[in-house]
């Protein structure tokens, strides 16, 4: 049987953390910012798509989206309220 030791001094561990912090955390970053912009993109399809062929929106949809809001002077031609 074959015995091996690590061992692992506290001062290299101590080194070696920030980097590993850094690495999760800018990993966990991407993929939070990347699936908050996955949901904006489908929310906005389905608010553009109920809006324009008289769809009725999902029943969690209907009380963020206010539909009957228009569009002001210095937005663009689609505005939706969220109340």
């Amino acid at each position: 049987m074959v015995n091996r030791s690590f061992r692992v001094f506290v001062g290299k561990a101590a080194k070696g953390l920030p980097i590993i912090a850094v690495v999760v955390s800018t990993g966990t970053n991407a993929y939070v910012i990347g699936d908050f912009a996955k949901q904006a993109r489908l929310y906005a399809q389905t608010i553009f798509l109920a809006e324009n062929y008289d769809l009725v929106l999902p029943p969690n949809l209907t009380k963020v989206a206010d539909l009957d809001d228009e569009p002001c002077d210095d937005e663009g031609k689609a505005s939706f309220g969220i109340s």
